[in-house]
């Protein structure tokens, strides 16, 4: 399966097609399979758009080892092997399920040195200089209310930051609010908006954007 088709429905009987097929889907055995194919061809009939079988309908994790560029420390991490977009994103580009609730799995955070990144094996060579200086270290330990999601996205965001990825710091940033969003921690989430939208003003200023293939 192709993880990069992406359908997006556009009305609500579209959303109740859909709701319908996952319904139906959820059984198991050769009944639920005829009952998930027919329906999925009902739901690309009305949409026009491709639609993924019931075995794509869900969202793997996997282990993985991964060794640190920075300290050399090996740590165990969940990775997302592959998931899926069914539906439309929030108005703040938020992924609808079932990779909206991936997020926990979007960052890897090494235990011995504290860096975080969406792979921990290959960095930036500047990250090292980053992870070791005395304001990375005060950095995390301000962090200690924190969940472990916002933690590693809130160090991200550091990172970015410290390297001149203005881009990349708004975009972990409004990461981090989705986090604190789910927690029901709206002045966190506010907070951390703004932050996103100081780094944004800066992507702009330079002339540059967070998309730049748009």
């Amino acid at each position: 399966m192709d993880d990069k088709i992406r359908y997006q429905l556009r009305s609500s009987e579209e959303t109740a097609a859909a709701e319908q097929f996952l319904l139906k889907s959820q059984g198991t055995g050769r009944a639920a399979d005829r009952a998930g194919t027919a329906c999925s061809r009902e739901l690309q009939r009305r949409t026009g758009n491709p639609v993924l079988g019931r075995e794509a309908m869900v969202t793997t994790i996997h282990r993985r080892d991964m060794t640190c560029s920075v300290c050399g420390h090996v740590t165990e991490t969940m990775v997302i092997g592959s998931t899926n977009q069914f539906g439309a994103s929030d108005l703040d580009f938020r992924p609808p399920e079932m990779m909206r609730s991936t997020i926990h799995y979007w960052l890897h955070e090494c235990p011995s040195c504290g860096c975080c990144a969406v792979d921990l094996t290959k960095l930036d060579p500047r990250v090292a200089d980053v992870v070791r200086r005395p304001a990375f270290r005060a950095m995390r330990e301000g962090l200690a209310k924190l969940s472990d999601s916002a933690r590693k996205f809130r160090t991200a965001t550091f990172i970015a930051a410290e390297l001149g990825d203005h881009a990349g710091a708004s975009l972990r940033a409004l990461h981090e609010a989705w986090v604190h969003d789910d927690e029901g921690d709206l002045i966190r989430a506010r907070a951390v908006r703004l932050d996103a939208v100081d780094f944004l003003q800066q992507v702009h200023r330079g002339g540059l954007r967070v998309y730049p293939e748009i």
